[in-house]
């Protein structure tokens, strides 16, 4: 099958196909009988309440075969999002989805200087790209890419900005700096023989290169998507008490795009990383995980077979899986190494079909953002300690979920 070169700022993009929107489960927008979401998120693992989960219909993607985009990925990938919506919600987690967008038909300001034939989005499906909780802090991401500097405003200005005139002075909302227009924007005009993609001329940063380890530790690096003045920025915004670790990918890592297909933090002093993309003498240099138990992920290379991949390295993705709890962690149906190793460690799966969903970019960790956690019972359980249960209403809906 033949692909072709993905250039990210050429504004030719193919719609792949359409289908009906799915069922929304709650607008984020206030109406009467819907309320904005509570905002409170310390780590990965504390017991999940609120979470927003992405949508897959109306996708949009740089020059690839109509074809195979069109029987593969949006269709069967809605699917892989609604039932992992439902699934959350049988566990009595509060879900939300974004605005339904057709990125196809998307109408924006031309006249503005750079915008004419330029689109705003691609998909609508991997949230955590473009928000990350930290605390009671909601941060927005400043995209690389051009053809995504629409999107957050799109999926989530309104709720957005009835989130941040809310009388709850606890909550901050922070939306990405003004940039340069699209015509002035040489952020790809990079060296012959430059690391990254990317430059440092502006602010740029995705969300999903940066994880919270534990309680006021943030972890990101610089990447295809991320450069300094971003990490710089991000800093700047974090909540008092947190700082922020940078860690060093491998050399030989040049296709590094999004922290958590390279270090997924699971319990309190226990966290996998993925040993293709940084080096164990690289994570251990930083307090506190000097002392934690850092796990090699099981990399299989087959499990990007089918379906093709679209712009990432697909076996990477068995590592971005979804932490409920800190005994409940959600993956990836196929995966039979991870769940193998997260039964060894006293952890139960949910395990649903996500690779289409992989085809658009990223798996449960990508498509999701942890609006809120409950905070206090996963401090409780420490590395090595497998006797602490999960609540036990908890414990039978997952079950249930298992044998559906």
């Amino acid at each position: 099958m033949e692909y072709f070169a993905v250039n990210h700022e050429d504004p030719d993009y193919c719609l792949v196909h359409r289908i009906q929107p799915a069922v929304s489960t709650s607008s984020l927008v206030k109406e009467e009988g819907h309320r904005l979401p509570k905002i409170s998120s310390n780590d990965e693992y504390a017991p999940l309440k609120e979470v927003m989960i992405g949508r897959g219909e109306y996708s949009y993607f740089p020059a690839i075969p109509l074809a195979a985009a069109a029987n593969i990925v949006p269709r069967k990938a809605s699917w892989e999002l609604d039932n992992f919506a439902q699934t959350m919600e049988k566990l009595a987690i509060r879900v939300y989805r974004p605005e339904k967008v057709d990125w196809g038909n998307v109408k924006i300001d031309e006249s503005k200087e750079g915008e004419k034939g330029r689109r705003s989005g691609y998909t609508s499906s991997m949230m955590r790209d473009g928000l990350m909780v930290v605390g009671e802090t909601i941060i927005e991401s400043a995209f690389s890419w051009n053809c995504r500097r629409h999107e957050v405003e799109l999926l989530h200005g309104k709720w957005l900005h009835a989130l941040a005139h809310e009388r709850d002075e606890t909550i901050k909302v922070v939306r990405a700096p003004k940039t340069e227009t699209v015509a002035d924007d040489r952020i790809f005009d990079i060296r012959q023989g430059a690391r990254w993609a990317i430059n440092n001329s502006r602010i740029a940063f995705d969300a999903a290169d940066f994880i919270k380890l534990e309680k006021g530790i943030v972890v990101t690096h610089k990447s295809n998507t991320t450069n300094q003045n971003g990490i710089e920025w991000v800093t700047s915004h974090l909540p008092h008490g947190w700082r922020l670790i940078v860690i060093e990918p491998k050399k030989s890592n040049t296709s590094e795009m999004h922290i958590d297909a390279t270090l997924a933090p699971l319990f309190p002093g226990t966290a996998l990383y993925n040993p293709e993309l940084v080096d164990l003498k690289e994570l251990r240099r930083h307090k506190p995980m000097d002392t934690w138990r850092l796990l090699p992920a099981p990399i299989k290379q087959s499990w990007a077979e089918y379906p093709p991949s679209f712009m990432c390295h697909n076996e990477h993705l068995a590592m971005n899986v979804l932490v409920v709890d800190h005994k409940t962690v959600v993956t990836e149906e196929q995966d039979t190494e991870m769940h193998n190793l997260f039964e060894s460690l006293g952890m139960n799966c949910i395990k649903l079909p996500f690779k289409h969903v992989g085809c658009l970019g990223g798996s449960f960790h990508c498509a999701t953002v942890d609006l809120r956690r409950e905070h206090g019972a996963s401090e409780e359980r420490i590395s090595g300690d497998r006797s602490l249960e999960t609540l036990s209403s908890r414990g039978q809906k997952v079950a249930e979920c298992r044998r559906e």
